[in-house]
Parts: C-alpha cells; sequence; structure tokens
C-alpha cells in the first residue's frame, strides 16, 4: 500500500527525503547538542556525576531497545503513521522537558524521547526505500547519511550558541520547533505505505528483544561507572546475552520471524553491520574525548568548542550526497575500505595531539576524518538495505539504526574506559601528597582535575593541571591508537569481500 507516482517513483520524493533528512537532524542532534548543555544542568538541577550520565543514555538506552519493535511496527501499520506519531510523541517530550526541575523528571521525559525516537528512525530509512530505486536511491541514502555526520558536529555548534544567550532548556526548545515543522511538512508531502503481506505480530519476539538489548545495553552505560568486573556490569551483560540468544532461537524457529535473522547469511548485509557498527563506534568514541578536550585542555569556550569540530561536518556536507556517483564508478566495498583507511590515517595522526598542539594541525585530520566518515557510511547502509526486501524495509532500517546506536552505546563505554585508563596511569605521581577526596576527584576527569589545581593554587596548581593536561592527551592517544587498530581491521574485511565478490 503506496502512495506512488505512476512510474513507480514517488512525485514529491525529494521533499520527502527533505523531511526524513529532518527527522534525522532532530534525533541525532538531540544527543550531540545536550553534552554542552551538561555543565548547565549540574549547576542548575545539582546533579551528580551519575544523574548526568543517564541524562544522557536514558534516552540512548530506550531507543535502542525498541527500535527492532518500532521498525516491524511501521512494516505492518504504516511507516508515514508511525513517523508522525514518533515526531508528535518527541515534540511532546521535548517541551515538557523545559519545565522539569529535578534531574529524576528529566531523566524519565528523557526516556520518553527515546520512544519517540525508535518511532522516528526506522520509518525514515523504510520510507527512502519505498520512494526511491536505482541510483537515486544511492544518493538519497548518501544525503541522508550525510545528515547524521553533519547533526552530531553541528548540535555542538547550536547549543553553544543558545547557551551562550539563553539557559539550558533552549536545547530542548530547538528540538520542538524542528519536531513541529517536520510534522506539519510531512503531513502533506509523506506518502503512505506499509507491507502489503504483513507479518503476526509476535509479542514473545518483542519481549525478547527489546529486554535483551535493554540488559545489554545497560550493562555497557554502567561499565565505565562500575568497572567491566562489576557483579552488575556482569550480570546486566550475561542476561541480554541470554535473553538475545533466546529470540534468535526462536525467531529461527518461527515461520514469520520479526527479523529475518538468515540476512545475516547475505555477506553485504553482515559486512554493512560491522562496518556500520564500528565506524559509529570510532565517531562518538572520538567525539566523547575531543570535545573533552577542546574546552578543558585548550580552553576553548562551549560555542568556541562546538566550532572546533565543525571541519568534520563540512566535509561530510561536502562528500556524503557524491558517494552514490562513487559507488558506481567504484567497487563499493573497495570505497568502503578506502574511507575507513582514510578514518584510520585521521585517528593515527589524533594520537600525536598534546596539550600545546595548534588547532590548525589536529583540523587538517578532522578534514580527512570527515571524508573518511562521508564515504563509509552511505554505501554500507546501501548494502544492508539492500538486502532486504522492500515490503521489510521497516526491519533493515531497524538493524541499520540498532547497528549504529550499539556502535554509539560501545564508543563511549570502550573508548571512555581506554582513555580512562591512559589518564589514571599518567596521572600516577601528580596526585601524591593530596588529600583522599582530592585525589578521587581529579581522577574522575579532566575538568575535576583543573578544579583541584584550582584549589592548591599558585604555581603548584599550575602544575598539577598541566600534569593532568598531559594524562589526558596519553589517555587520548591509547584511545586513537585502538581506534587506528579497528578501522584497519574493518577496512581488510571489505577489501577481502570486494576482492571475493570478483572472484569467478
Amino acid at each position: 500500500m503506496s502512495d506512488l507516482h505512476h512510474d513507480g517513483q514517488h512525485a514529491r520524493r525529494w521533499w520527502t527525503l527533505v523531511v526524513l533528512c529532518l527527522s534525522m537532524f532532530l534525533v541525532v542532534i538531540t544527543n550531540s547538542s545536550l553534552y554542552l548543555a551538561l555543565p548547565s544542568l549540574s549547576r542548575q538541577l545539582h546533579a551528580s556525576q551519575s544523574d548526568l550520565q543517564w541524562i544522557v543514555d536514558a534516552y540512548a538506552l530506550v531507543f535502542a531497545s525498541l527500535l527492532l519493535v518500532c521498525g516491524s511496527l511501521s512494516d505492518r501499520f504504516g511507516r508515514k503513521g508511525t513517523l508522525q506519531i514518533g515526531l508528535a510523541v518527541f515534540a511532546a517530550a521535548s517541551l515538557v522537558s523545559v519545565v522539569c526541575d529535578t534531574t529524576t523528571q528529566l531523566i524519565a521525559v528523557r526516556a520518553v524521547m527515546g520512544v519517540g525516537a525508535a518511532l522516528i528512525m526506522p520509518s525514515t530509512l523504510s520510507i527512502l526505500a519505498n520512494v526511491f530505486s536505482g541510483p537515486e536511491r544511492a544518493t538519497a541514502i548518501g544525503i541522508w547519511a550525510g545528515t547524521a555526520g553533519i547533526a552530531g558536529c553541528v548540535g555542538p555548534v547550536l547549543a553553544g550558541l543558545l547557551l551562550d544567550h539563553f539557559w539550558w532548556g533552549s536545547v530542548f526548545i530547538a528540538g520542538v520547533v524542528i519536531a513541529v515543522v517536520t510534522f506539519v511538512v510531512g503531513f502533506f508531502v509523506v506518502p503512505k505505505s506499509r507491507d502489503p503481506h504483513p507479518r503476526r505480530l509476535d509479542p514473545v519476539a518483542f519481549v525478547l528483544s527489546s529486554a535483551g538489548f535493554t540488559s545489554l545495553l545497560f550493562g555497557i552505560i554502567e561499565a565505565p561507572e562500575r568497572g567491566w568486573l562489576d557483579s552488575l556490569t556482569i550480570s546486566a551483560l550475561a542476561a541480554g546475552a541470554l535473553l538475545l540468544l533466546a529470540f534468535a532461537l526462536w525467531e529461527l524457529r518461527n515461520p514469520a520471524p520479526m527479523l529475518e535473522l538468515r540476512l545475516f547469511r547475505r555477506r553485504g548485509f553482515t559486512v554493512g553491520a560491522i562496518t556500520i557498527t564500528v565506524a559509529y563506534l570510532s565517531i562518538f568514541g572520538f567525539q566523547f574525548t575531543a570535545v573533552q578536550y577542546l574546552q578543558s585542555v585548550k580552553g576553548y569556550s562551549a560555542l568556541r568548542g562546538g566550532f572546533g569540530v565543525l571541519p568534520i561536518s563540512a566535509t561530510i556536507a561536502l562528500i556524503a550526497p557524491r558517494t552514490g556517483q562513487l559507488a558506481r564508478r567504484f567497487d563499493p566495498r573497495q570505497l568502503v575500505a578506502g574511507g575507513l583507511g582514510l578514518m584510520a590515517i585521521a585517528y593515527f595522526g589524533i594520537a600525536f595531539v598534546g596539550p600545546h598542539t595548534h588547532y590548525a594541525y589536529m583540523a587538517v585530520f578532522l578534514f580527512v576524518l570527515g571524508a573518511g566518515i562521508a564515504v563509509v557510511i552511505a554505501p554500507s547502509t546501501t548494502a544492508i538495505m539492500e538486502s532486504v526486501p522492500p515490503a521489510n524495509a521497516g526491519m533493515g532500517s531497524a538493524m541499520n539504526d540498532i547497528t549504529r546506536e550499539m556502535g554509539v552505546a560501545l564508543g563511549i563505554a570502550l573508548m571512555g574506559t581506554i582513555h580512562a585508563l591512559g589518564y589514571r596511569s599518567r596521572l600516577g605521581s601528580a596526585v601524591a601528597g593530596l588529600s583522599d577526596a582530592q585525589r578521587e576527584q581529579a581522577r574522575s576527569a579532566i575538568s575535576a582535575a583543573h578544579r583541584v589545581g584550582d584549589e592548591i593554587g599558585g604555581s603548584r596548581g599550575a602544575q598539577f593541571s598541566a600534569a593532568a593536561d598531559r594524562a589526558f592527551t596519553y589517555g587520548m592517544r591509547w584511545s586513537s591508537i585502538t581506534l587506528v587498530v579497528l578501522m584497519t581491521l574493518a577496512a581488510t574485511l571489505n577489501r577481502r569481500t570486494a576482492l571475493t565478490s570478483i572472484q569467478p
């Protein structure tokens, strides 16, 4: 069921793409802009570090846990309707968040925003797959994927502009405006579509998948704070793995599964999913430390720090829409391997950044990183979507979104852990002679270490802050080198896939 033009293409497909890109922009920018609002939230809502973590993660946890379910529902009941409901929920939750006066309230509202995002995201890519076909689809996916990269970098700039003039709630007001505009325009231009032969609802699969992803992501989110060997962390990760295993066994025996696991037998689908996961792991793992480096080590303001990562989005905006043309000229897997290689080069260069490194040096590698991201995401997304029949586009879109969100959660958790280990080991003797409270505070974060330096005062305090800066960039070096290794392995996998595909 769809409102398509007589030639198989929706007549207002490019306007539809604008709505889908705005929807993607809204979902991504909500988290990327929130990072800069956390200091204001800490002061005005008296939020602890744990509170701040859950203000960010409540959204991501609910979002990722419901993606597969919402993708299945959108295929069955209609993608446009699911998108519109998601936008309405997102706008309402964003509006309510502005009047929250406790962290508990804000965490709860952020979870509701995650429900809205889970309804929005699978619908965007599945609608795109149904209104575009042939070469136009690859171009449209390139623009759609580029929007995600741009939103991740524009978010901090927008937040910096708003926070320089307004209070923390202004960040959420911006989300309300974008959601309302997208809802209104989408009502008139987005066509209706759904699976013409919908599968039966599967409550068992819904419960197993949602509970499994919730438990697994909870363990990943808590690991950096509690430790990977903490009993709660291990229990959550083990429970998540067992629930997802039960989900897989259930789906393999189900004649009409919510997720067709046999898709993983298709090399393009599997390699695309792995690549998306690794790419987003690296992007958000890097951004987690890069924003802190620019603000806490280099001393940039929130606005200037936001502008500091703009080279990434500028390059993505320039290249991503052209990846469809590049994929038609070159083997897509070779193209992705080359993009991953560029990302590896960028992270290798960033590994040598120090406290006094000129920003221009870093900017060069941020441009290289943006170019690599631009040519990796769109072809990998296309590989996933082309492995799924258009009638089940919601399923394919949900899998693409899940791999991305798993990458985001893993990136922040793993890179945060590796960075923290390097930072604390290098801080070492610098904390000798401090009180237990000061030592623990300095080891928790670079901004906290600077506060300890201010408490100490004088030349000794300045020396301590400088030692903390060196320790931070040491941790950043090890997390960057880890990303070099991951990008190299992913590039090798894609290259081998490309060579296999041309063998007789």
